[in-house]
């Protein structure tokens, strides 16, 4: 493979948030898919609160 010229690797910069985790309620998020789950399926969203727990959990 001679003939081929080689083109050097290129390496793309990550992109990183500028939003801190740390401003942002974790209850914010929670009535907002309390208010999703309630009026979309019609069920009740206090059923979801260990799955939220969890979800705060590993967001943080």
């Amino acid at each position: 493979m001679e003939a081929l010229p080689t083109m050097p690797l290129m390496a793309p910069q990550f992109r990183t948030s500028t939003l801190s985790y740390d401003n942002i309620p974790s209850f914010d998020f929670r009535l907002r898919m309390k208010e999703y789950i309630l009026l979309t399926f019609n069920a009740d969203p206090h059923d979801y609160d260990k799955a939220f727990d969890e979800l705060s959990q590993l967001k943080f």
